[in-house]
């Protein structure tokens, strides 16, 4: 065997290992199900009917939003799924065939990084460095068990290959080199347009340092992108000259999908190794860069710093790093459709390619043999913790025919998680009831004619439903209109005996109308039809489609470049080493708990918390505490004594020895899943940033915590019974300010500033307009020292009657036990009980201080 094919066999066995590797928690365990996997599960079963019911690329999804439909395909292109699809046309289940469509793309990401640094440095050793290096990267353990997030996937996977053929294009300027990129290009676009928009603005600098200032290079890449551009219309024309017809505000309006909420530290970003704990109920998931391949792309930047392409990779990647840090927010703030992105730490994807790529070249300027496979296995390492995942429910058997009771269960209705994709005529979700017994029944496609609606003397003879049209045959003595269970979206037509009818939505449902039906015995069928907009994108991409074919057949071959120097070994080493971390995977790893893969829990505490065990109900169980006053932090662990069917939230205090809060926090989903979802062997790591309020007195608080529903709080258990709704669980001590708040953010509802002296009274709250006999109402009191005073300066608060003094309270300004300093700003809450016989009418309510007194306002009285 020659020695060229001799190292393609060994380069082959390396990436296949390595894809192996990067798989094995697919192949052990299945795709997962958590967040979007299980929804893009489901995509594909849909693409599947569509298929089998002869639409290619059907824009709308019958089966979601509970059968309704939505046009899900219209907005986010099914090039992925089609990946996936090949196999099940070839027999494989939908389940089967999508963890199949996964593994392509892991070997399509490690073949287009090898193939792309292989272009950049002719080294075989660069080449294979990088591709294990972006094949094991851990952000793209998140995508692939963390976030199920298969077309993101495709799109890492495509990113190398759009690279690879900008330099192409610029060592070569030829037509074939022009279509290959915009082929590309396209199909990037085509299969996740995220993944586009944030490398497609980067490509131009690059060409700066391929090709310079070359303008007949420069005028074949912009016909390339051009082309691409037309090639993928079918997709982005109709999906922005529609976008207003769905709900896609929704896309970046709940804070789960803000990116102000998702920026890294750059501490963050360089994060340390991450273990998976298997019990924890929810653990985030950094998508951190990996220490040895940023010290390798160091090296290998600065190895090749005097090449130009290489500093405008570098260029580009400090950029990213840039995008992904909260320094950017004016970026985000600024550029159109940036904040459709969501989340900044997406960048984190295309910045491990450029990464990766830098370390292949630090790895191969050391000239070291052992320093590859050493790299390799050093990169598994590091993102061994990345790749492990929790348990995936089982998807076999399931079909298009699951997706509403999927979506009653989860909550996630219309294809996505919130719901982006309903159209806007509908102003709240359909019932879910309406096909329930269609879909149980597996009876598919339902009848969609809503048949309770008509008026009375219409007959409904027979009704034959289709994938995406309706055809129903009627008998009627008069005109009337029909109303289909059928969520409307351009373009629905309708005609009777080849006649034309109005469509349109229904007011305050937006389902489908059909309007001004004939009497007598017809067949009308509705159907939906490729609207304007979308016949353009198609007609533009079919058209370029003819371009980028004829311009291929036309083409004249070119000779091929000078390739790498063929090294046998290297690529045997690294097939090695992936064999090796395969069998540690089988014989260890996925056996017993390691340094990767270890639960905190014991059962009945939580390694490193200050134990507790409160039970709440009978139902949760607070097994410990973790208290960070630096960062403001408190950690709650919570453990279910049993199944729970109602969603609990946990609340957190901050509390005096007097009882009054300076501070709260709610997680509605403590651990950040809701409870109905937990595991009676898990355990919740419930994360409270408990803020203090503005100007609340430095020293030692009780820390309180409570457990409610809808229906209320639970009750403490103790041994001698119930014993209340709130229980103290541990002590927060909080520092002297660093500088006085402000008025604004005291936010008094009275700013009075007035002068006792040694004090000033900046404002003050009065916590309701009218009290009744018997009980308390509130004052806050918003304190500012002149200079050093002792603690312990008593005041008096009245209520007061004319002369008669109806009630009256003396207490410190505040619950501090410290001293004053010069310019501090303090919080004093009072609690003034009006005694029960006091007759209704106004009172008012005096302060006093010093020898000094102030009316702070009126208060009403009640019986």
């Amino acid at each position: 065997m020659e020695r060229g094919a001799v190292t393609a066999l060994s380069t082959a066995l390396a990436l296949f290992g390595l894809a192996v590797f990067a798989a094995w928690p697919l192949l052990r365990a299945g795709a997962t199900t958590v967040i979007d996997g299980t929804i893009h599960f489901y995509r594909l079963a849909e693409l599947h009917w569509a298929l089998q019911n002869g639409s290619i690329y059907p824009r709308w999804l019958p089966d979601f939003a509970y059968g309704f439909g939505v046009p899900t395909f219209n907005f986010y292109p099914p090039l992925s799924y089609w990946a996936a699809e090949v196999w099940a046309l070839l027999g494989l289940p939908l389940s089967r065939a999508l963890e199949a469509g996964y593994f392509l793309a892991l070997l399509t990401l490690l073949l287009g990084a090898y193939l792309w640094a292989r272009a950049v440095f002719r080294s075989e050793v660069a080449a294979l460095a990088s591709a294990a290096s972006y094949g094991l990267c851990p952000y793209l353990f998140v995508n692939l068990l963390r976030r199920g997030a298969y077309p993101e996937l495709w799109g890492m996977a495509l990113a190398p290959w759009v690279l690879l053929a900008v330099v192409r294009l610029a060592r070569n300027a030829c037509t074939r080199s022009m279509l290959i990129l915009a082929a590309t290009v396209a199909v990037q676009v085509l299969t996740h347009p995220l993944s586009a928009f944030m490398l497609i603005p980067f490509l131009p600098l690059y060409l700066v340092g391929l090709i310079r200032v070359d303008w007949r290079r420069w005028l074949w890449a912009a016909g390339a992108l051009l082309l691409a551009a037309g090639l993928a219309a079918i997709c982005w024309f109709p999906a922005l000259a529609e976008e207003s017809f769905v709900q896609m505000s929704r896309t970046v309006s709940h804070p789960l999908l803000d990116f102000h909420n998702h920026f890294l530290s750059l501490s963050a970003l360089l994060g340390s190794p991450y273990v998976l704990d298997p019990l924890r109920i929810f653990m985030p998931m950094q998508p951190s860069l990996s220490w040895l391949i940023v010290t390798l792309a160091l090296v290998g930047w600065w190895a090749q710093r005097r090449r130009l392409s290489i500093l405008a990779i570098g260029v580009i990647a400090l950029t990213m790093v840039f995008l992904v840090t909260p320094a950017s927010m004016v970026v985000w703030e600024s550029v159109p459709k940036m904040p459709m992105v969501q989340f900044p730490w997406r960048f984190v994807g295309p910045l491990s390619l450029l990464v990766a790529m830098l370390a292949g070249g630090g790895v191969a300027a050391l000239k070291q043999r052992w320093v590859l496979p050493i790299f390799v296995l050093g990169v598994a390492l590091f993102s061994m913790g990345w790749m492990f995942g929790y348990p995936a429910a089982s998807l076999e058997g399931k079909t298009n025919a699951d997706i509403p009771a999927f979506e009653r269960k989860t909550g996630l209705v219309g294809s996505t998680v919130f719901g982006e994709f309903l159209t806007v005529w509908m102003p709240e979700l359909p019932s879910y009831g309406v096909f329930e017994n269609s879909y149980a029944a597996r009876e598919l496609p339902p009848p969609r004619l809503d048949v309770a609606s008509l008026p009375p003397g219409v007959q409904v003879l027979h009704e034959r439903p289709q994938f995406d049209s309706t055809s129903i045959e009627y008998e009627t003595n008069a005109p009337f209109d029909a109303r289909l269970h059928w969520l409307i979206f351009p373009d629905v037509r309708a005609e009777v005996d080849g006649v034309s009818l109005r469509v349109g939505p229904e007011p305050g449902t937006g389902l489908v109308l059909v309007s001004g039906l004939p009497a007598g015995r017809h067949t009308f069928t509705v159907q939906q039809v490729l609207s304007g907009p979308q016949r353009i994108g198609t007609v533009i991409s079919l058209a370029s489609l003819v371009i980028l074919v004829g311009g291929w057949l036309l083409a004249r071959r070119t000779v091929r470049g000078r390739r790498a120097t063929p090294l046998r070994w290297q690529g045997i080493s690294v097939a090695l080493v992936a064999a090796g971390l395969i069998a540690l995977r089988v014989t260890w790893l996925d056996v017993r708990p390691s340094p990767f893969y270890r639960s905190s829990f014991d059962g009945k505490h939580v390694e490193g918390a200050e134990p507790r065990a409160v039970d709440f109900g009978a139902k949760m169980r607070l097994v410990g505490l973790r208290v960070n006053e630096r960062k403001n932090e408190v950690r709650l662990y919570w453990q279910p004594l049993q199944k729970l069917i109602v969603d609990y939230s946990t609340a957190l205090y901050l509390e005096d020895a007097e009882g009054y809060r300076y501070g709260q926090k709610d997680s509605q989903h403590p651990g950040e899943v809701p409870t109905t979802r937990w595991g009676v062997q898990q355990y919740a790591d419930d994360v409270h940033a408990l803020r203090p309020l503005p100007g609340t007195p430095p020293g030692e608080y009780r820390l309180v915590t409570s457990v409610y529903s809808a229906d209320g709080g639970l009750d403490v258990l103790t041994p001698q019974g119930p014993a209340g709704h709130y229980v103290d669980v541990g002590v927060f001590t909080v520092p002297r300010a660093g500088r006085p708040p402000s008025i604004a953010e005291l936010a008094p509802q009275v700013v009075s500033e007035r002068s006792f002296g040694d004090f000033i009274l900046l404002g003050y709250d009065i916590d309701r307009p009218a009290v009744e006999a018997g009980t308390p109402f509130y004052v806050t009191l918003y304190w500012q020292a002149t200079r050093v005073l002792p603690a312990g300066t008593l005041l008096e608060l009245i209520l007061r009657r004319g002369d008669e003094v109806l009630a009256s309270v003396t207490a410190p300004l505040t619950t501090r036990t410290v001293s004053w300093v010069v310019d501090e700003v303090g919080r004093g809450p009072l609690r003034l009980p009006v005694p029960a016989e006091t007759p209704p009418g106004k009172g008012m309510i005096l302060l006093r201080l010093g020898g000094r007194e102030m009316v702070l306002g009126e208060i009403d009285v009640a019986d």
